[in-house]
């Protein structure tokens, strides 16, 4: 399946698996899902990567969102297309607030914790720990309308 997918779109900056899975998807939406532990790059992230600087890697998800939106429209929708957005605007935030805690920086992550989508997002995942039940990801659950 991945050979039929092509690959990864070069112009992704950020965001490669996502696009691995969406044109994965554009094949065949039935793709497995792995429950457990998320995938580890390496032991310690480099300081410099697009990952870990918060302003350029939502830069490259944004060109990402634009480079995805006919993918995932053609096999989602347009309502899941901006659930999508959404959910990858709040992952961030949460991916920086969680940063901001452990790089002792406060201030700057109470801040960001006043956002009503990441508490619930926050409360969402405390909730599946709490329960044991297994979590795909960190993006709030989508109700197809």
């Amino acid at each position: 399946m991945v050979r039929k997918a092509g690959g990864y779109d070069i112009n992704i900056k950020s965001g490669v698996d996502h696009d691995q899975w969406i044109s994965l998807a554009r094949i065949d939406p039935k793709v497995a899902v792995s429950w457990g532990e998320p995938a580890m790059v390496g032991k310690t992230p480099v300081p410099y990567r697009m990952s870990t600087v918060e302003q350029q890697r939502r830069n490259g998800i944004m060109e990402a969102l634009k480079i995805w939106k006919p993918k995932i429209i053609e096999v989602f929708g347009n309502d899941f297309y901006r659930h999508f957005c959404h959910s990858y605007e709040a992952y961030l935030d949460l991916t920086f607030l969680i940063r901001g805690f452990k790089k002792r920086s406060f201030s700057s992550a109470f801040l960001r914790a006043r956002n009503p989508d990441l508490i619930k997002l926050i409360a969402g995942k405390s909730i599946s720990r709490i329960t044991g039940s297994p979590q795909c990801n960190l993006f709030p659950s989508y109700k197809q309308r």
